[in-house]
């Protein structure tokens, strides 16, 4: 298996850990995207028995959990495309749990 695939297979499968999401789960998602992704899929990926990710499967995957595709693919640029890394001050986003550097609403 290329480095590339399994950077992005750690990436996909950390995430779904941190969500608390089983394989089946990121299937459905990736699935409501209009993506065929087995949980086998998913599981195959996961223990080394499948080497490859199409496009469309990264692409799913990138939107299910709001990244950008340079972040999932490459580790680079902003990774939540829905706070752009920066929540409001006080707050934290919803979609990757980052809390802001700031812990005062309103700033100082």
């Amino acid at each position: 298996m290329s480095d590339l695939v399994d950077q992005i297979i750690v990436r996909v499968r950390e995430e779904r850990f941190r969500r608390g999401w089983s394989a089946r789960t990121l299937s459905e998602m990736v699935e409501k995207q209009g993506v065929v992704f087995p949980r086998a899929v998913i599981t195959n990926l996961e223990n080394g028995r499948r080497e490859l990710l199409t496009i469309d499967e990264v692409v799913a995957v990138s939107d299910v959990y709001g990244w950008s595709l340079d972040w999932l693919v490459l580790g680079i640029g902003i990774q939540c495309q829905h706070c752009q890394d920066a929540p409001p001050a006080g707050y934290r986003c919803i979609y990757c749990g980052k809390e802001s550097e700031d812990d005062v609403i309103g700033g100082p």
